[in-house]
């Protein structure tokens, strides 16, 4: 059995986000992450983002996409955590974008 890693499926998440989406993490609300997901509001829904992406349901969880309606409280009860890796990821990211724009 593989044990779920929130911080490194996240890290990869964001990764492929930045290859495919560059400055995804300013269009995310951080707050709004309490109710949705990033894919929700980068995509305008989980379904179309994770079509998008070309990503298959466990490529979803993997990648710490899914964290709603239970997934992941089922599989390891880390759904906190994966939303806080979430907002790292984002908080990292706005962090360089910002220092990039002001030193340009």
């Amino acid at each position: 059995m593989m044990i779920f890693q929130e911080n490194e499926a996240v890290y990869e998440g964001a990764r492929l986000l930045d290859d495919v989406k560059p400055g995804w993490a300013d269009r995310i609300d951080r707050e709004m992450l309490a109710h949705t997901d990033v894919l929700t509001q980068l995509y305008g829904g989980y379904q179309k983002g994770m079509s998008a992406l070309n990503l298959c349901p466990e490529e979803g969880l993997e990648l710490g996409f899914r964290i709603e309606n239970g997934w992941l409280e089922w599989l390891c009860n880390s759904a906190s955590k994966v939303k806080a890796a979430w907002v790292n990821e984002i908080v990292a990211r706005q962090v360089t974008s910002h220092a990039e724009v002001r030193a340009a």
